[in-house]
């Protein structure tokens, strides 16, 4: 699936890149990508379940514990444990703990000997209990502490990638907008290339006009010239036949 994502996503992202750029083909480039990726996305939707754990096999002190479904970032059931350390808990301890030295003391009696070893044994394994308790309690409290600087630790990281996306974005934006100025300053030039040459198509056919003007004119003159010279031939021939 992994696969499938990540070759979605870089159709995706030709097809966009083909549009910022106004390269050819953009519009339908942009269709094939938007086309993959809601492919990408229908497919994710059969994607299983994540696989759920059950941590109080490794921590039985979760066990009586029913927790929401969450994160582990976001784990608060450390609270109800330490909650859990008030003052009742720290008073029978306390208590314990005063008894198990009444007791030591009583063992230099050796009439009381024996049972006092009994009583020492007992007060011995409550005090275990409530120290096991105790630990586990901190240890949970731990845990969650991790989890959040881990959290802490991710949200950082998903920032960071977020700000580089932002520069990226950013620099392809300056690039679009240069190439955007060069567009229409190559723009400019052409429509005054293009001004220049019909001024001088207009120019050209001005100058054709006279051209063809001074043309019917010289041949006018031609005409008219020809016909002087029939003229004085005539005159000279007259002039000749009188002379005789």
């Amino acid at each position: 699936m992994n696969f499938v994502y990540g070759a979605g996503a870089s159709v995706v992202i030709i097809g966009a890149l083909f549009k910022i750029l106004h390269w050819p083909g953009a519009n339908e480039m942009l269709i094939v990508g938007m086309g993959v990726e809601a492919i990408v996305f229908f497919i994710s939707a059969f994607d299983p379940p994540a696989d759920e754990y059950e941590w109080e096999r490794v921590y039985p002190a979760l066990a009586d514990e029913s927790y929401a479904e969450a994160t582990p970032a976001l784990d608060t059931s450390w609270t109800k444990e330490i909650s859990k350390l008030n003052g009742d808990v720290f008073s029978e301890l306390s208590g314990t703990l005063e008894n198990l030295n009444s007791n030591v003391g009583k063992l230099s009696s050796v009439t009381d000997a024996a049972g006092a070893t009994d009583e020492y044994a007992m007060k011995i394994r409550e005090a275990a209990g409530k120290i096991d308790t105790l630990n586990r309690s901190y240890e949970v409290a731990v845990d969650s502490m991790s989890g959040f600087a881990n959290a802490a630790s991710d949200a950082q990281a998903y920032h960071e990638q977020v700000q580089q996306i932002t520069k990226n974005l950013s620099a392809l934006n300056s690039i679009y907008e240069l190439e955007l100025q060069d567009a229409k300053t190559h723009l400019k030039s052409l429509n005054q290339f293009y001004g220049s040459m019909t001024e001088a198509m207009a120019s050209m056919a001005e100058a054709s006009k006279d051209a063809q003007e001074y043309k019917q004119g010289m041949a006018e003159l031609n005409k008219n010239l020809q016909r002087l010279n029939q003229v004085y031939g005539n005159m000279l021939s007259a002039m000749a036949g009188g002379a005789r």
